[in-house]
């Protein structure tokens, strides 16, 4: 029996959103008047989500799990104060459901199945459902599309009626559902170089967003990203317990913490603060304050200015930036030979440039009198050995005469670049997010290879020091041929279509970090990838040497003069 349901606020302000839903009745528009200002009410919270109803008189046990799991799907929107009925009276305080959420596809049911003698007064409810992922109490997602999930519940007689006792601190949702109540948004910390702010993602329920935030900006960043941020709050900050005051879209922060030492401590903490507030919806200026005294005035460093949108090509040993197909050469010292591949860019500017030829990585600061070098990496076990050039003008690439992982300039500084994973043996290929906080490692052969994640542990320079905290890639299915960034918070990875009984046949992943993750088609077999500022413009080169590149949902061959097409970074 469902009795799940949508529930819809009406305001002004959202004309659209009434539209759309196709209510009348929530306003009136006069069919003819002159124009005048009127108000426009902002809603408290989201104006979508889901409700359900407590537990029915006499429930059967099977029912009542059923009933449990539609009221918990809806327990963001009423902090689980339905869902809590479905238990017995010892239980309902000590549940914690937000501790996790299990997600499961919602193309599939729930399995419940029922075991024990009903007359005995107890009885236990298994629930299966295969996964799709979990996010924890912090906020943190974790992929989990090969497994399923199996929780099992105790069902006890009080009252007469079927409770249920002692739950698991989780609850159970369809990606659907999960979608409608949480958000994902970015808990944004100072890089160690304190000069940009590097994004981890969080998922957190839509009520009360900025509350949750910022109660995440002050636990820290994850484990996965430690190495590579710092915290402009300090240990043992607090804030009220009645959350973020929002009013007329201004929140009103007042942080109670240890002292904060003038200039830079500041500007960082109100930089973290402001930009990752202002990504709620019903936030548009923050007014922050420090143990009551305002840091209005204080003035936070502007964030880095990327290039990733405009392509760039290699034809006829020239490098440039492309414009449909007209290309603009790079000044460069040096010219690329014949073999050139793999042209690279740096994502701020064009001054650091490198490609591959044959064996070697070539690095070049452009200009005419701009410094070059030529470094040997050896093979990298297949051609997807591209470099990656990060904000800071290193250029890396994977190598198998110096190391798994060499970063170097123009000016002919190499250096080897460790990592803390033994699982990591073979590199194929690395590439740096944009901000410079990740780097994405393929590793293995090139008929096995496995995804990895790592932070980038830098000095305060921006020097490269090692990789660090390396996460395998779960989710991503089938034969791996390359992967790119798009952006810094997304990815995306070419690999062999799993479902498909044609070897050559290829799909594009396309993965928020800490995110779901969304499958299209690639047009060719591809050999390498290479992604913008966004997944929606990827370029893709076959083993022939022709490359495809696609705008939002169209692809398009590139003219057989370019020997390669990719974005900066």
């Amino acid at each position: 029996m469902m009795r799940c349901a949508l529930k819809r606020r009406c305001a002004s302000g959202l004309l659209s959103g009434i539209l759309m839903f196709g209510l009348a009745g929530c306003i009136a528009l006069p069919l003819a008047s002159d124009p005048a200002p009127f108000e426009v009410s902002v809603p408290d919270v989201d104006p979508v989500e889901f409700a359900a109803d407590g537990p029915l008189k006499n429930s059967d046990p099977q029912t009542l799990i059923s009933d449990f799991l539609l009221a918990s799907a809806a327990g963001p929107n009423d902090d689980f104060a339905t869902a809590r009925l479905f238990l017995t009276a010892a239980s309902q305080q000590a549940w914690a459901p937000d501790d996790e959420a299990l997600i499961y596809d919602t193309a599939s049911s729930p399995s419940i199945s029922i075991k024990g003698d009903e007359g005995s007064g107890t009885l236990t409810a298994t629930v299966t459902v295969p996964a799709v992922a979990s996010v924890n109490s912090e906020g943190v997602m974790t992929r989990s599309e090969d497994s399923m999930i199996s929780s099992t519940f105790n069902l006890v007689q009080e009252d007469g009626q079927w409770r249920i006792d002692s739950p698991e601190d989780a609850f159970i949702v369809s990606q659907t559902a999960f979608s409608a109540a949480y958000e994902q948004a970015n808990l944004y910390f100072p890089a160690r170089t304190g000069d940009a702010l590097v994004a981890d993602p969080r998922w957190y329920p839509s009520r009360r967003l900025a509350s949750h935030l910022l109660s995440g900006l002050i636990a820290g960043p994850s484990q996965t990203i430690e190495a590579a941020v710092t915290n402009a709050i300090p240990g043992g900050t607090t804030f009220p317990a009645q959350g973020v005051e929002i009013s007329d879209q201004i929140a009103k922060v007042d942080l109670s913490a240890p002292t904060v030492g003038e200039g830079t401590p500041r500007q960082l903490l109100a930089w973290e603060v402001t930009e990752t507030l202002l990504q709620d919806s019903q936030i548009s200026t923050v007014d922050l304050s420090l143990s009551g005294v305002s840091l209005e005035g204080v003035e936070t460093p502007a964030l880095p200015s990327y290039s990733l949108d405009t392509r760039i090509a290699l034809q006829a040993g020239r490098i440039g930036s492309l414009a449909g197909s007209t290309l603009t050469p790079f000044d460069l010292p040096i010219s690329p030979a014949s073999s050139a591949s793999y042209p690279a860019v740096s994502p701020i500017n064009r001054d650091v440039v490198a490609w591959r030829e044959g064996n070697s990585l070539v690095v070049s600061a452009s200009g005419a009198q701009g410094a070059h070098s030529s470094v040997d990496v050896g093979s990298a076990g297949n051609e997807a050995g591209a470099p990656s050039i990060d904000r800071f003008g290193w250029v890396w690439s994977p190598a198998s005469t110096s190391g798994p992982i060499i970063a170097t300039t123009p000016d002919g500084q190499v250096g080897r670049v460790p990592m803390n994973e033994t699982g990591v043996v073979s590199v194929l290929r690395v590439a740096i997010s944009p901000d410079g906080a990740r780097a994405l490692v393929l590793s293995g052969t090139p008929s096995n290879a496995t995804a990895w994640m790592f932070a980038v542990a830098r000095d305060s320079s921006g020097v490269p020091l090692g990789l660090e905290d390396g996460q395998a890639i779960l989710g991503i299915h089938g034969q791996i041929a390359d992967l790119s960034w798009a952006g810094s918070s997304s990815y995306v990875v070419v690999r062999s279509a799993e479902s498909s009984a044609d070897s050559d046949d290829m799909e594009l992943d396309e993965v928020a970090i800490g995110g779901f993750v969304s499958q299209s088609e690639v047009p060719d077999q591809a050999l390498a990838v290479s992604a913008g500022l966004t997944t929606a413009n990827v370029c893709v080169k076959a083993p022939s040497g022709s490359v495809t590149c696609r705008t939002g949902a169209l692809w398009q061959a590139m003219p057989a003069t370019f020997a390669d097409v990719r974005f900066p970074g």
